[in-house]
C-alpha cells in the first residue's frame, strides 16, 4: 500500500514536473518572442527617427528655399513699383510739360498776333 501510494506521489510528481517543464517551455518561448518583438520595435523606431531626421532637414531646406523665394519676390516687387513710380513721374512730368508748352504756344500765337496787328496797322 505504502509502494502503491509512492508511485501514486511519483506519478502526480512526474506529471507536475512535466507540467511545469512545459509551462516553464512555454513561457521561455513566449519571452522569446517578446525579446524579439522588441528587437524589431526597436529597430524600427530607429529608423523611423532617422527618417524624421531627415524629412525635417528637407523641410528647412524647402523653408530656406522659400524665404529665399519670398525675398526674391519682394525685391521684384520694388523693382516694379520703383519703374512704376518712373513710368508715373514721366507721364505727370509730359502732362506738366504739354501744359508749359501750350501756354508758350498761346503766349507766342498772341505775340505774333500783335506783331502782325503792328505790321498792318503801319
Amino acid at each position: 500500500m505504502l509502494d502503491s501510494k509512492n508511485e501514486i506521489k511519483k506519478e502526480q510528481f512526474t506529471k507536475a514536473r512535466e507540467q511545469f517543464d512545459n509551462s516553464i517551455n512555454n513561457l521561455l518561448q513566449k519571452i522569446k518572442l517578446f525579446v524579439e518583438k522588441y528587437n524589431s520595435q526597436k529597430e524600427e523606431n530607429k529608423l523611423l527617427k532617422e527618417n524624421i531626421k531627415d524629412l525635417n532637414n528637407k523641410v528647412n531646406e524647402i523653408k530656406l528655399q522659400l524665404t529665399k523665394l519670398n525675398t526674391d519676390i519682394v525685391l521684384k516687387d520694388k523693382e516694379l513699383s520703383k519703374l512704376k513710380n518712373l513710368l508715373l513721374d514721366k507721364d505727370s512730368g509730359g502732362l506738366q510739360d504739354r501744359a508749359k508748352m501750350k501756354t508758350r504756344i498761346k503766349n507766342l500765337i498772341t505775340r505774333i498776333d500783335g506783331h502782325l496787328q503792328q505790321v498792318d496797322d503801319e
